[in-house]
């Protein structure tokens, strides 16, 4: 294969209305133009290079460097950003051309557009799709023996022509040399624009070899010009997230209000109940149930775990482990197998050791707490003391009375025990019970 894929993601996207490029916004937890990016891979393309705007670094940093770069110094039209690649270009045979903002294009599609192209060793090769409401889009205009010989924009569109349900998608693959020589001599629009719409008239006037390749669904050609599209395209992709799931055997009783992202694992037993979200990278072991009024992101959650209208990121849940309800577990805490984290507790930067309970209004941060630990209702460890955030470690099996203030830095042994509403400022030794404001050693 001597093809290269070009991305055109140049366009300001105003209809956003929005300060964000528009290839960046969030489709199911990924920007749009990452889609773009994995279908482009999967085609084994030798070269992938992306058409961005004069103002670009934000999309750069997202992106990342595993493509190549060119700019469209300014807006004149799909023709002229594809003009703007020319240089990198030098060499192929064939150049597959995708749009930035068309993200739910399926692998399998592309994979026809070029098996289509090579078979039928056309100029130009297109997807289009039968739709059912083709407003704004341009419409492919066919001869009586059924070929290509224009595509009309709607603004030009006659009123037989606006009856024509099929339209163009956007998504090319053309001959090189013959679309180089081709491209300088199109036609600018009204606008002052250049379109690659109008290659389709001048290979039908050249009598050059055309095909197309037409989709199953439209939404997998959905084109996201504004927060509207962008709605419809993540319920779309969100219906056919939670299908597969279901499919493999994850219990979702309600899926119109389960919200998970594509890059998010379920094993088989699952159950997911209504109005969760499991966003990010997250990844859910077998037999656990999650929900209902649950968020879960970037975390990484065992079996047989149940987490109950609770909040948990960026975090690891062993084995076994219950969450809530009504529970906050932050950034960078690991729960091991059996922990039991109770109603309204908050945990941050923290690690609980196996089977040590949690259950009622408490706060825990910047801690190690060991095994078999019982942490009283009202707990709070004293983290921060104005400027540093200090740890606290509690050995095994220590039993922390209800309200207790722990100060940290601070240190409480193992099998160490504090009095209810006793404010510790000095490490604990093993076995020592204390009580009182300040706490001290009872004897």
């Amino acid at each position: 294969m001597n093809e290269a894929v070009v991305i055109l993601a140049a366009g300001k996207g105003t209809r956003m209305q929005s300060c964000l490029p528009k290839v960046l916004h969030q489709l199911c937890g990924k920007p749009i133009i990452s889609y773009v990016l994995e279908v482009a891979k999967a085609s084994e393309a030798t070269e992938i290079i992306v058409v961005l705007p004069k103002e670009n670094q934000e999309i750069k940093d997202v992106i990342g460097s595993s493509v190549s770069y060119c700019t469209q110094e300014k807006a004149l039209g799909t023709a002229d950003a594809l003009l703007s690649a020319q240089s990198l270009l030098k060499g192929y045979n064939d150049v597959i051309v995708l749009s930035g903002d068309v993200p739910l294009v399926p692998a399998d599609l592309l994979s026809s557009l070029i098996t289509k192209h090579h078979e039928t060793n056309s100029s130009i090769t297109l997807v289009t799709a039968d739709v059912k409401n083709p407003d704004g889009l341009g419409r492919v205009i066919r001869n009586n023996n059924g070929s290509m010989s224009t595509i009309v924009e709607q603004i030009d569109a006659t009123g037989d022509e606006l009856a024509i349900g099929e339209i163009n998608a956007g998504i090319y693959m053309f001959e090189a040399s013959w679309l180089w020589n081709s491209l300088p001599k199109l036609p600018r629009a009204k606008s002052g624009e250049v379109y690659l719409t109008s290659l389709i008239h001048s290979a039908a006037l050249d009598n050059k070899d055309m095909a197309t390749v037409k989709v199953n669904e439209e939404y997998e050609v959905l084109g996201i010009n504004n927060q509207i599209q962008l709605s419809i395209a993540e319920n779309y992709m969100r219906e056919k997230i939670n299908m597969k799931f279901m499919l493999n055997g994850v219990t979702i009783p309600d899926p119109k209000t389960v919200y998970i992202d594509t890059d998010v694992a379920i094993s088989t037993g699952t159950i997911i109940k209504p109005n969760t979200h499991l966003l990010g990278k997250s990844i859910i072991a077998g037999r656990s149930e999650i929900g209902p009024n649950t968020v879960v992101r970037n975390t990484t959650v065992g079996i047989q775990c149940k987490i109950e209208s609770s909040y948990v990121f960026d975090s690891h849940i062993g084995n076994g482990v219950s969450i809530g309800p009504f529970s906050n577990v932050r950034s960078n805490t690991t729960l091991a197998k059996g922990v039991r984290v109770g109603n309204f507790v908050e945990i941050k930067n923290s690690k609980v050791a196996e089977n040590t309970r949690i259950l009622h209004h408490s706060y825990i941060g910047d801690a190690e707490i060991g095994k078999n630990v019982n942490i009283g209702a009202g707990t709070i460890t004293c983290n921060f003391d104005g400027v540093t955030k200090n740890y606290t470690k509690i050995g095994d099996e220590a039993f922390i009375g209800s309200n207790t203030m722990m100060v940290a830095p601070l240190k409480i042994g193992i099998g160490a025990k504090t009095g209810a509403g006793s404010v510790i400022t000095s490490d604990v030794p093993d076995g020592a019970t204390v009580i009182g404001v300040p706490a001290r050693i009872k004897t």
